[in-house]
């Protein structure tokens, strides 16, 4: 979950996220594809729009949380052997190297949440969160824009709106001090 809330890329495109798009000793990770599953197979493609092939720089807890996930990983597969089943060495799988559907990623964060104690969220809330801190943090709308992987900048404002507008207030306050003191 670390992934998701440092990084906000969509739940397909973790799922879809290759280990030989993530350099650990530059800190990137390369989205250039997703995965989902139609009917009983799984499906490899691009991201959803043509921006959403992109690289992100990561924070060192999403490295440190990628570099975990491989180490648990390479272990799965020494003692499963030839029953190890990740064709397309996805980071993210299932116990036996098979790729995510949605619904096990779904029901996986629910779990953690309901251990947690914490109250039930969808898995993209994750998305939100990091694009709502990113905008709080004074992050520009045309970076988070790519860093989202959303092909106009008028989504990022038009979903996160409310959150440009508190901003917005904050600016008229903080210049409100500014010009009172002139």
């Amino acid at each position: 979950w670390i992934f998701l809330l440092g990084t906000g890329v969509r739940s397909a495109e973790a799922a879809g996220l290759p280990w030989s798009n993530v350099n650990m000793d530059e800190g990137t990770i390369l989205i250039n594809q997703q995965v989902y599953k139609l009917g009983s197979e799984f499906i490899v493609q691009s991201p959803k729009t043509q921006t959403g092939t992109r690289l992100l720089h990561a924070p060192e807890a999403v490295i440190a949380a990628l570099y975990s996930q491989y180490q648990t990983q390479r272990n799965r597969q020494i003692i499963l052997g030839d029953a190890w089943i990740n064709t397309h060495d996805l980071c993210f799988t299932r116990d036996t190297g098979a790729p995510l559907a949605g619904y096990h990623i779904y029901s996986a964060f629910q779990r953690t949440l309901k251990t947690s104690g914490l109250p039930s969220i969808r898995v993209h809330d994750l998305r939100h969160t990091y694009s709502s801190h990113a905008i709080r943090l004074g992050i520009s709308a045309n970076v988070l824009k790519n860093a989202l992987g959303h092909e106009n900048i008028s989504t990022t404002l038009d979903i996160y709106s409310h959150i440009f507008k508190s901003q917005q207030e904050e600016l008229a306050t903080t210049m409100n001090g500014i010009l009172s003191k002139t």
